[in-house]
């Protein structure tokens, strides 16, 4: 577990969540996790959700969901 960083949550996090549950019908959860990556500069991240593909394509995040998406 060594090798993971929890990041910081505050308040910047809900307005950001709330328009991206609206914007791409995301639940919470996973507008959460795209609302982070967003606040902390993260431009990839890993899921086998397909939910995530309008999101990040609309917000300019690599979406990894096999091992052919590594470039």
């Amino acid at each position: 577990m060594s090798l993971f960083v929890v990041l910081p949550v505050d308040d910047r996090i809900v307005p950001v969540c709330l328009e991206l549950m609206q914007r791409y019908n995301l639940l919470p959860n996973d507008a959460l996790i795209i609302a982070t990556a967003k606040l902390h500069g993260i431009d990839t991240i890993a899921s086998f959700d397909a939910d995530f593909l309008p999101a990040c394509e609309g917000e300019r995040i690599q979406l990894i969901r096999e091992i052919t998406d590594v470039a």
